[in-house]
C-alpha cells in the first residue's frame, strides 16, 4: 500500500501531496479501527481574523502517569544505546508504538515527550489514537493516561474534535517555572475523509498549553487555534524554539517531492495567546499578517514536514532530512538569526526506506547529555507490514543516533 502512495505522490506532485502526511503511521491508522471522539474547545485564534472567542479549558479529571516514576536526583549522561534500550524496552498498554517523539526538559529534570499516531496494546479500544504523551525519569518511562467520564478506556491525550478532526503533535516547547512548568505542544489539525490511504486533509495548526507541577502530572489547560480550517498550505509549528523572550514558530509549505521551504513567525513568550502580538518575517521586516510570510530557507535546500529547532550556544539550529520527507541523510542548518542565512552540514545516513521499514522525521534532543559529547537525534520508524508491527511494536518506535554538534 505504501508503494502505491509513493507512486501517486511522484505521479501527481504537490497537489496530491497536500493530502498526504508522510508519516507512515497515518496509513496504518486508516487501516485500523476508527478513532474515538472526545471534547473540544477553542480558546484563541492568534492567526485568525475573526473575533477572539477565548475560553478556559477545564482540567481533565482522572489524569495519571502510569507507571509512577520517581523524579531523578541528578541528570546523568547517557549513550544512544541507553536511549534505545529505554524506548525499545517499554511495554506500556496505551503507548506500544508512536512516531514523532518531540521532547522537552522539565525543571525537575524529567523529559516530556509528545508522540503522533499511537498504537496501543491488543485489547485496548481504540487500538490507534492520534496522539499520546509520556514522561521519562532516568530509565523509567510513564504514559500520560486521561480517563474521561462515560468513556470505557482512555483515548488520545489531546481529544479529537467533535466532527472527528484529530491533532498530530509536531513540536514541544517547555517554559520552566519555579513550581510549575508550562509546556506548549504544537499540532497539525487533520480531518480523515474515509478509509483510503489518501483520504485525509490537513486543516490548520494548533497549540495546546499544558501545566506540569514539579514532580507532578501534566494537565491540559488551554487550546489555541493558530490558523482556521482551510487556512492554506502553510503548517505552522513544524518546529519551535524560545530565544530572548520570544517564541519562534517555524512553518513549512507543501513542495514537490517533499523538500519543503521554511517560514518563521514569533510572539512574546508573555503574550502567546494575544494575536495582536504575533509577527511574521516577510523577507524585510516583521509584519502582523501571517499571509505575508516568506521563505527563510528555500525548498531547494528544504526540510521535512516536521523537523526540530533549537538555540544552541546562541545559534539557531534546525535538524531534518536533507532533501525533505524522502531524504536519506540527517542534516543540520545553523544561523545566527531565525531568518537565516543558513549553513547546512550533513550528519548521519538514515535511509528513508530499508526493506519494508521507513525512517523519517529526525529531531534533535540537545537537552539529553550524551557521554560522547555528541548531539542526540531521534527519527521515526514504521513499516508497511501491519502484521509485523502488531507482532513487534518496537518497529514503530523512534530510534536514536548521535551526530556532531553543529558548527
Amino acid at each position: 500500500m505504501v508503494e502505491q502512495v509513493e507512486h501517486m505522490l511522484r505521479r501527481y506532485g504537490a497537489d496530491h501531496r497536500r493530502r498526504v502526511r508522510v508519516r507512515i503511521f497515518a496509513v496504518v491508522a486508516l487501516i485500523c479501527v476508527a478513532l474515538g471522539v472526545g471534547l473540544h474547545r477553542i480558546d484563541a485564534h492568534p492567526f485568525d481574523d475573526t473575533d477572539d472567542t477565548r475560553t478556559s479549558a477545564a482540567a481533565r479529571s482522572g489524569t495519571t502517569l502510569e507507571p509512577a516514576c520517581s523524579t531523578p536526583a541528578t541528570r546523568r549522561t547517557v549513550t544512544v544505546d541507553d536511549l534505545n534500550a529505554v524506548m525499545g524496552g517499554a511495554d506500556l498498554p496505551y503507548l506500544q508504538a508512536g512516531d514523532v517523539g518531540a521532547s522537552g526538559l522539565l525543571s525537575d529534570d524529567r523529559l516530556i515527550w509528545a508522540f503522533g499516531d499511537t498504537l496501543r496494546r491488543s485489547g485496548v479500544t481504540p487500538s490507534m489514537v492520534a496522539n499520546s504523551i509520556a514522561i521519562s525519569s532516568g530509565t523509567c518511562l510513564s504514559q500520560l493516561v486521561v480517563r474521561r467520564p462515560g468513556v470505557a478506556q482512555p483515548g488520545p491525550v489531546i481529544p479529537d474534535r467533535a466532527d472527528g478532526a484529530v491533532y498530530w503533535p509536531s513540536s514541544v516547547q517547555v517554559l520552566q517555572g519555579a513550581r510549575t512548568d508550562v509546556v506548549f505542544v504544537f499540532a497539525t489539525r487533520v480531518q480523515r475523509q474515509g478509509s483510503g490511504a489518501l483520504s485525509f486533509k490537513a486543516l490548520g495548526s494548533d497549540v495546546f498549553r499544558f501545566e506540569v507541577p514539579r514532580g507532578g502530572v501534566p494537565a491540559l489547560r488551554e487550546h489555541i487555534q493558530l490558523t482556521p480550517d482551510g487556512s492554506g498550505a502553510t503548517t505552522w509549528g513544524s518546529a519551535a524554539t524560545v530565544h530572548d523572550g520570544h517564541l519562534y514558530v517555524f512553518g513549512t509549505r507543501d513542495a514537490y517531492l517533499g523538500s519543503r521551504p521554511v517560514l518563521v513567525g514569533r510572539a512574546p513568550v508573555a503574550s502567546l495567546t494575544d494575536r495582536t502580538t504575533w509577527q511574521f518575517w516577510n523577507g524585510a521586516a516583521w509584519v502582523d499578517d501571517h499571509r505575508a510570510a516568506t521563505n527563510v530557507l528555500a525548498s531547494g535546500d528544504g526540510v521535512s514536514q516536521m523537523f526540530s529547532a533549537d538555540v544552541i550556544d546562541g545559534r539557531f539550529v534546525l535538524v531534518s532530512k536533507c532533501g525533505g520527507d524522502f531524504g536519506d541523510t540527517v542534516c543540520s542548518w545553523t544561523s545566527s538569526s531565525p531568518m537565516g542565512p543558513w549553513t547546512r552540514s550533513s550528519g548521519v545516513r538514515v535511509p528513508y526506506r530499508t526493506g519494508s521499514t521507513f525512517q523519517y522525521a529526525p529531531m534533535a534532543h540537545p537537552e539529553i547529555p550524551l557521554a560522547d559529547k555528541k548531539l542526540a537525534v531521534s527519527y521515526s520508524r514504521n513499516t508497511d507490514d501491519l502484521s509485523a508491527l502488531t507482532r513487534d511494536p518496537r518497529i514503530g518506535r523512534p530510534t536514536f543516533v548521535a551526530i556532531d554538534w553543529p558548527d
